[in-house]
């Protein structure tokens, strides 16, 4: 599955687009939508961002999130319920490919709580990494697709640490 997501990525990075404006020094805010899988559960969840990011380089950029990975379900799991959500950064390096177009790579912290299906919620620290597309459609609205990997959700109750994986699509308004 992840082999078509890289390929999709491939597919949308040669496709031509007009010029726009890729300057630094930019505040931004959006959302997100996505499917996320949670290793160990059968079932896939909706999962939904909200962003606000500052690129003060052009290369270089900090978002902060709030992340909700959605519900999951898994009877022969330790915890047959999930439902995990929370707040955390990131920084962001960006590589132009074009002057619309940029590559995108993520490294962040996430403090998620992770509720239970029989008793309250826990907090984890999770570890997201991710690689994305960021495009400019018109002069302040940007769409983005990635990819992610969030590792180390721990959760006493259960065996280990769950880690899960996302493909989001967004879009967000820049500000001049």
């Amino acid at each position: 599955m992840t082999l078509r997501w890289l390929h999709f990525f491939l597919i949308i990075s040669i496709t031509p687009v007009a010029h726009g404006d890729l300057s630094a020094d930019q505040w931004y805010v959006g959302a997100a939508l996505g499917k996320s899988q949670v290793e160990d559960f059968s079932s896939n969840s909706v999962r939904h961002d909200f962003i606000i990011g500052w690129r003060p380089w052009r290369h270089v950029g900090f978002e902060g999130s709030y992340i909700n990975l959605g519900h999951y379900e898994n009877r022969n799991a330790p915890d047959p319920l999930l439902l995990i959500n929370g707040f955390g950064g990131a920084i962001i390096g960006l590589l132009p490919i074009d002057s619309r177009r940029l590559l995108l790579a993520r490294y962040g912290l996430h403090k998620l709580d992770i509720e239970h299906d029989y008793e309250g919620y826990e907090p984890a620290l999770a570890r997201i990494v991710g690689v994305g597309l960021d495009w400019i459609l018109q002069e302040q609205i940007t769409g983005r697709i990635e990819l992610q990997a969030i590792q180390g959700i721990t959760d006493r109750h259960a065996a280990g640490k769950y880690q899960a994986v996302s493909l989001t699509a967004g879009l967000f308004y820049r500000f001049r």
